[in-house]
């Protein structure tokens, strides 16, 4: 199909191996980046020639170029350290499988038709691009060796990826094809699963996964497959059989690996995912594989490790909006709120509709104290996301601290529409509704919150209180197990150490019982990173306040203590290099 040297040397005898230079000035041939292409009617008229004088020189021919191209395609996979279904990444490897591919055909079409519709099974796999440079090769060989079978094949594949859904239509054309053997058969069918999966047909990809694990019990992409559709899905633990099992078939696949590290991750098992993560770097330091373990490292609450994988992931990709996104995320959790500010401007800027990083950033904006700025941002997030229920809550405490009670109310609503079974939502309602003074919508609200999430504290206090202002006395039965959970949560080495003594602070506020409230204020200021969680924590003491008027001299000097913290200067922290 073309010419350089090497397939000169390969293709002549010995005696005319020199020869090249003068083949490269002939007329019929042009030249482009050291290679040569013989005009197209001359080709096919020696071709016809060649065909009609000697069929076996013919075959001869094309069998020693398709071993000279075997030989160069099993000197470059000497070359790859991964494993044989990734060879197809290569291009130097893609360009003489195809060329090997194309003589064998012309050579014996018969016998070399079932292989080279299994090497088109993996061009689907690894792309349309590849896929239509297989499909073309098929036509050619077919026109150049008058096969009408290979002609046939080849137009039908090219045919199929002109058509919107290309991939999955050359596949279904592949799997009803005789020739195709067992094994290809079952890729053909984990491939077509993976096309479903990506458009979200997720029990139409379980179908062909499973069917491709008949054929083949062996087939790692047909485990990893059905494995991150179970994810997609939330049915983690079969997705960890899966990739389990895909992992032991295969051990060297680092995605396997990184992808059974994000269902854990999604789990909570915090610890086998930075597992897994770290043993996919060790094979291939992709950059989502790197973004991801920094997650992981954030919701650990080790955030200088994840401050650092996100700039490594960042630095190998530095338009991956989401990874600076979550980067200035991490600052924000740390108090360095400029610097988050300044990520998240920039991973907006990357991809101004991500509503994700637009809402953070209001966030941001709350807690610098620019209000208008902060309601922009989780005004614009809405737009961009319809029942953002999230960014719903955000910009309703924003409207409540504007005293613009209706339009907290009718956020909070949307969002408990969206998503009736979002604690945080019924929590805050029931405190806007405090504020209103609509004490028995409140109640309700507070006794909907822990039903949904019984160990959440929030709602517990401030029912208890409810129940004070609607002249009843104080629900106090259920207040030793909430007391309990929160001291076990507290005890626990974990990331929420500083959150879980802030809510035995506030609650211990709300029973008015000081002494113990101090204790547990003092604990949650020297967990680390206390910044976050005080300007948090104040503006839950101002809304006790409100709604505890007969406390407010005692929450007064917890206050102080709260805005002193905040006053002082913050550790320096390195700016991440770009």
């Amino acid at each position: 199909m073309q010419l350089n040297e090497d397939i000169y040397r390969a293709a002549v005898p010995e005696e005319s191996s020199d020869d090249y230079p003068w083949l490269r000035g002939l007329a019929f041939l042009s030249s482009h980046a050291g290679r040569c292409h013989y005009h197209r009617m001359v080709r096919s008229s020696m071709l016809r020639l060649q065909r009609g004088l000697s069929p076996i020189g013919w075959m001869e021919q094309h069998t020693r170029l398709a071993d000279s191209f075997g030989r160069w395609r099993s000197a470059v996979e000497a070359t790859l350290a991964c494993e044989p279904d990734q060879y197809w990444r290569d291009a130097a490897w893609r360009g003489h499988r195809l060329n090997e591919s194309y003589h064998r055909l012309c050579a014996t079409p018969r016998t070399a038709v079932a292989e080279v519709l299994g090497q088109i099974v993996h061009a689907a796999d690894h792309g349309m691009a590849t896929l239509h440079r297989w499909a073309q090769m098929l036509t050619q060989a077919g026109h150049d060796s008058e096969d009408d079978g290979l002609l046939v094949w080849g137009q039908r594949l090219e045919a199929s990826g002109a058509q919107p859904d290309g991939a999955l239509v050359a596949l279904s054309i592949l799997v009803s094809a005789p020739e195709l053997g067992a094994a290809s058969r079952a890729l053909a069918h984990a491939v077509r699963g993976r096309s479903y999966r990506v458009a979200g047909l997720y029990e139409r990809a379980l179908a062909e996964y499973e069917t491709a694990q008949l054929l083949a019990p062996s087939l790692v992409q047909a485990f990893h497959g059905r494995g991150r559709t179970y994810h997609l899905m939330g049915r983690y633990d079969e997705a960890l059989t899966d990739l389990n099992h895909a992992a032991g078939l295969s051990p060297g696949q680092s995605r396997v690996v990184a992808i059974r590290g994000e269902t854990y991750r999604q789990m909570g098992r915090f610890v086998d995912a930075l597992a897994d993560f770290t043993r996919a770097m060790d094979e291939d330091p992709q950059a989502w594989i790197v973004g991801s373990r920094g997650l992981t490292y954030r919701q650990m609450g080790r955030y200088p490790e994840a401050l650092a994988d996100f700039t490594r992931a960042v630095n190998a990709d530095p338009y991956h909006g989401r990874f600076i996104a979550s980067r200035g995320l991490t600052y924000l959790l740390i108090g360095y709120w400029s610097e988050a500010l300044d990520d998240l401007t920039r991973a907006i800027t990357i991809n101004p509709d991500n509503s994700w990083a637009i809402n953070c950033r209001g966030l941001v904006h709350q807690l610098m104290d620019r209000h208008d700025e902060a309601l922009a941002d989780h005004t614009r997030a809405i737009a961009l996301r319809s029942g953002y229920s999230t960014a719903l809550v955000c910009r309703s405490s924003m409207y409540q601290l504007r005293g613009r009670y209706d339009e907290a109310l009718t956020d909070l609503n949307h969002a408990i529409a969206t998503d009736p079974q979002y604690e945080s939502a019924f929590t805050k309602r029931g405190k806007l509704y405090q504020l209103m003074g609509r004490h028995e919508e409140a109640l309700a609200d507070f006794t909907q919150a822990i039903s949904i999430d019984p160990g959440e504290a929030a709602p517990h206090y401030l029912r208890s209180i409810t129940l004070r202002q609607l002249g009843g006395e104080d629900d106090g039965a259920h207040w030793p197990q909430v007391i309990r959970a929160l001291t076990e949560e507290a005890a626990r080495e974990n990331r929420d150490l500083g959150k879980a003594h802030s809510k035995l602070f506030l609650a211990f506020c709300a029973r008015t019982e000081w002494e113990n409230a101090t204790a547990q204020l003092d604990t949650a200021l020297n967990a680390p990173y206390p910044l976050l969680l005080a300007k948090l924590t104040l503006v839950e003491l101002e809304h006790l306040q409100h709604v505890l008027p007969s406390a407010a001299a005692m929450i007064t000097p917890f206050q102080e203590k709260l805005r002193h913290v905040l006053a002082q200067p913050r550790p320096p922290t390195s700016r991440p290099s770009v």
